[in-house]
Formats: structure tokens, sequence, C-alpha cells
């Protein structure tokens, strides 16, 4: 503890830290076209809460973080504590048609270390939380609108999650780099949050649309595209599938950079 001029009181409590699945849920607006007040913002910040709240209790979550369009939650006991939190707010928030007054919710979720400490100055606490999955399950669920998603997760979590690929309606997407860190993450798409209709086209087309990444990632990109191609007769609005068409025409036009562009970068 350490005091200021004014006498005030600043501590920074005991630090906890360990490995611990990381959820952000991100509120964006479901009408990228149509402007949002910093007000309607807020309230949708707080019907979100409202919602989110119960489930973090019931899946044994703690919030680490709010922020202006997003919240952080820390699952300590078990990764599958996370999913099962991220699939029920992207349900709710589909049942209820102003569950947030026109903005969607999207949640990314990753494993990791975390350190969290309690920090008090003054009448003011707040728990800081340090950690490189806490910043990337806040890049995933921002992602989210753009992968056309729910829930984007990292194979990190999968691997904690005892019968992963057959419990959970998912397709993996792709790869994406942190070149900061230098580590490459392997991204699902969990689509057990998603509206009926989008999980059912998903779910049909998971198939073809995994066998086309694996032929993306052994350079093959014809094979790839072929793919791709056919999986937007049955899906046409597949913005992944879109991507990595575009990604595969570099290739084949040698216009490709080997690094960059072997990864998802709508992501």
């Amino acid at each position: 503890m350490t005091g200021n001029d004014k006498g005030m009181s600043f501590h920074i409590g005991e630090t906890r830290g360990g490995f611990t699945a990381l959820a952000n849920v991100f509120i964006f607006s479901d009408d990228p076209n149509k402007s949002r007040s910093s007000k309607q913002l807020l309230n949708a910040l707080e019907s979100t809460l409202r919602s989110a709240v119960p489930l973090i209790e019931e899946n044994y979550g703690r919030v680490i973080r709010v922020s202006a369009n997003g919240i952080s939650v820390a699952f300590e006991r078990n990764a599958e504590d996370a999913l099962a939190f991220g699939i029920s707010i992207c349900q709710r928030a589909n049942a209820s048609e102003d569950m947030a007054g026109g903005f969607g919710v999207s949640v990314g979720i990753t494993y990791g270390k975390v350190f969290t400490s309690n920090v008090v100055c003054g009448s003011f606490s707040t728990v800081i939380a340090v950690s490189e999955a806490v910043e990337l399950s806040n890049i995933l669920s921002r992602a989210c609108p753009r992968a056309d998603a729910s829930i984007l997760i990292t194979s990190a979590l999968a691997d904690q999650i005892i019968g992963f690929s057959n419990r959970f309606a998912k397709r993996k997407i792709g790869l994406i780099l942190n070149s900061s860190e230098n580590k490459t993450y392997t991204i699902f798409d969990v689509f057990d949050g998603d509206p009926a209709e989008k999980k059912y086209s998903k779910r049909r087309s998971s198939l073809l649309f995994e066998t086309g990444l694996e032929y993306f990632l052994e350079d093959r990109p014809l094979q790839a595209r072929s793919c791709f191609i056919e999986l937007l007769k049955y899906d046409r609005s597949d913005r992944i599938a879109k991507r990595y068409i575009q990604l595969c025409d570099k290739a084949i036009n040698g216009t490709a950079d080997d690094t960059r562009d072997k990864y998802l970068t709508v992501i």
C-alpha cells in the first residue's frame, strides 16, 4: 500500500495466476450501415449484462473487465464452462428480438495463462487482468461478425474439452497468425450458438468446407477453390468460403504472400 500527497491510499492486492478459459462478449450493431448513438450502445451493454450475469454465475465465471462494447469473463473451473456460457448467451440473444435493441452479440473464447489482481485507490476498486489470452479472446469476438459466426474459439480451448469434436456443432475455419507473439492458432466456428437456419446450413456444408480448407493448407488452391465454389451453391452467404476463394485466386495467380496469405486474414 502507498499514499499520495493527498493521503489517498493505493493498493494492488494479491496476484492470482493460472491457466484459465477466457470469454469475451462483443456487442455490435446488427446493421453496420446504420449509425448508433453512445446512449444506444450503453443501453445495449446494460441489457446484455443483465442477461449475461446469471449465465456467468451458473457457469462459475468471473467478470474481469467491462468496456464500452464488451465483457471479459474468466472461467477458472474448466474450459467447458466458458463454451457453455458462450452458447447460452448467443442463444438467448437469438431468442430475444429486443435483448440488445438493434445490436448483436458474439463471443470469442481461448485458453491461456492469466494473472488477475484487485486494485484499490481510495473509494475506487477494480479487477485487472494481464494476459495475451484476454486480448486474443477480444480479437476473436470482434471477428465474429466478419466471419458470419456467433462463437469463435481456439484449438487451445477445444483441446481442454473432452469429446469436443463429437459434442458440439463446429467447423475448423483456418489459422490466424499473431505476429507479435509469432504464434499460430487454429480457429473453430462453434455454431451451436447460431440461429437454427444458419446452424443447419453450416452443418450441411461443414465436411465440404473442411475438405477445401485442408486442400488450401496443403498448397492445393485449385482443389480448394473447387470445394468452396461448390459450397456456395448451397450457401451463397458463407463469408469465410468467399474469403478463401479470394486467397485461392491469389495463390493460383502467383500474387499470394507466402506468409500472410496462408492465414485467415479476414480475422
